[in-house]
């Protein structure tokens, strides 16, 4: 219902990316690069990896995610350790950046 939810879009993305709709899923990461800065910095530039990599793009997941400051969103931790879309990631150096405790 909410067409400007990050979150909203950014799931529709993943699912649009996996289930091979690769049109909606670009649409929908144009409209996440376009977000302005904003509480929480990071989440379009997640959802743009996970989109990425839900489409098999692992050279741009691994962009996205090296972009991203670490602590930008309350969850991120959550989405690197069980999201299906980063899976085939968590071996690179840059997952392994966030993978590793942080403190």
């Amino acid at each position: 219902r909410d067409s400007t939810s990050i979150d909203a879009r950014g799931t529709l993305g993943i699912i649009a990316a996996r289930s091979g709709d690769l049109a909606s899923a670009a649409t929908i990461d144009q409209w996440l690069a376009a977000r302005p800065p904003r509480f929480p910095l990071g989440l379009p530039v997640l959802y743009r990896a996970q989109i990425a990599a839900a489409r098999g793009d692992s050279a741009a997941a691994s962009a996205l995610l090296g972009i991203l400051p670490h602590e930008v969103h309350p969850l991120d931790v959550l989405h690197f350790h069980v999201d299906p879309a980063l899976a085939a990631r968590r071996a690179s150096a840059v997952m392994q950046r966030w993978l590793v405790p942080r403190g």
